[in-house]
Parts: C-alpha cells; structure tokens; sequence
C-alpha cells in the first residue's frame, strides 16, 4: 500500500501539473472507486490546489474537493496524451483542458475518490500528519504514555498520527532498536523514535518513495527507496548492522520485520 512517502511524491507531481487547469469531463470504469457525498459535479471545475494528509490526497475545486485514498494498488497517472482505450486496470479517468488525461489506475479496486463539499470530513477523522510540522516530539511521548497497544499497532492505527504504513514503522523501528511488540507507554527514549520516523519518511521522499509490486509516480516510474531499506522484505537476509538473521513475524495482525538481536524483546 502507498504510505506517506509515495503519496507526497505523487502529490508533489499533481501539485506541479493540476492547480488551474479545468477538468472538462470525467469518466468512471468502476463504479464503487467513484463515491459522491455532495451534489456538486467535477465537470468544468477547475482545480484550486493540491494537498495530502496521511495517506490520502486532496484535490480542490472551485466548490468541494476530491479525496483520493490508493489504498493496496492504486495509481494516478498523468497521460499528456489520451489513449485510445482505457487499460484493463484504468477505474476513472478525468479529461483535462490542455488535452491530457489524470488517471485512476488500481488492479485490485480497493481505492477510492470521494467528491465532498470539504476535504476535512474525510481527513478530519485521522491523526496529525506524520511530517507536520506542528508536531513535537513532546506531544508523540504524551500519546504514547496515553496508549495500551504495543507501539507497531500504535502506529499503524492512524488514529494518532497518520500516513505510516508497515514499511515505515518497520524501519523506523530498526533504527529506534525497539522490538516491534513493545508496549507504546514502554517506548524509553520518545524523542529518538520521533526523530528517525521522520527521518526513513523523508529518506523515501527523497528517493520518490518504494516501489515493492504496484506503486508508481504520476509518470508511471518505479521509486527508489526499496534498495536500501534495513529489515522491511529482508527475511532471511543478514542485518546490515550486526550481521544477524532478520526475521518475519505477525504483529498487530501484520507481517513484520524485525532484527532480533538489534531489537530485543522486553522482559515482562
């Protein structure tokens, strides 16, 4: 699934192509990737700006905004040229008024784009942004002390903050050296977690994101950060720091990876 990194990427992209130009037409190929919660239409609107918030996309209008969550396999891309047909995967599509085309692209259909009259009523229900700069790492250590979950289903809830994903959290906590099934309020050192989150999202940001099966930019190219992450898909390989086997196991109903000597269980 697009997690903050590959979302900003897109976003960024969008951002640089989309405000001004007015959408002439849209087409849907999936009806349930397409929910409206406004009357309002997208037809001759024109694109105000371009935000994102956790995982999900915002795109304003002159009335409303579309919401655009990827989730496990979804894809925007910007075609300059329109294509003769629709590719087997394309579930909707909007015809631009310099001729190009933004396309919704998901194999599995999971995604969706929600016309709202505001954007707050779908991205008001989830944490701060991971990468918000109104963010501290003092508020981070109150939540955590606040919380009775162990710190990976802390941080994939989106309830606290948001945009993290099992990729991330993953390498965030190699680098923290906190085993995965650590009790949040047990988290010893708040600020050094706070610090490197940040630090592997923007790593990615920097490297376009990681492509591991579907995830593409605006333009359909791969990212880069999967090559050098530290445990995420590494099962079976040698920890780049102390040489030990990595191992995969279950947390918080997700496959997770993990260095057991680097990242030792707490004792109870």
């Amino acid at each position: 699934m697009p997690e903050l990194p590959e979302v900003e990427t897109v976003a960024r992209e969008l951002r640089a192509a989309l405000p001004g130009r007015a959408i002439k037409s849209a087409e849907v190929y999936w009806n349930k990737t397409f929910e409206a919660r406004s009357s309002r239409k997208v037809d001759g609107q024109s694109v105000k700006g371009v935000g994102r918030k956790g995982k999900y996309l915002i795109v304003e209008l002159d009335a409303g905004a579309m919401v655009i969550h990827l989730r496990m396999t979804g894809q925007l891309l910007i075609q300059e040229k329109a294509q003769e047909a629709p590719h087997p995967h394309d579930r909707m599509s909007f015809l631009l008024d310099n001729g190009s085309r933004l396309v919704f692209r998901d194999a599995r259909k999971f995604g969706r784009v929600y016309l709202v009259d505001e954007a707050r009523t779908i991205v008001g229900k989830i944490g701060t942004d991971a990468m918000d700069k109104a963010l501290t790492a003092g508020d981070f250590a109150a939540m955590l002390k606040k919380s009775a979950m162990n710190i990976k289903a802390f941080l994939l809830s989106q309830k606290y903050i948001s945009g993290l994903g099992n990729i991330y959290v993953d390498e965030a906590l190699f680098l923290s050296g906190i085993h995965p099934k650590t009790m949040a309020r047990n988290i010893g050192r708040p600020q050094n977690l706070f610090d490197n989150i940040r630090l592997v999202l923007q790593r990615s940001i920097d490297n376009m994101g990681s492509t591991i099966s579907d995830y593409r930019n605006t333009k359909g190219n791969e990212g880069k950060n999967q090559l050098y992450f530290n445990v995420y898909s590494r099962r079976g390989q040698s920890c780049k720091r102390c040489g030990q086997t990595i191992e995969k196991i279950t947390v918080a109903g997700r496959g997770t990876h993990f260095c057991p000597r680097c990242q030792q269980e707490e004792k109870r």
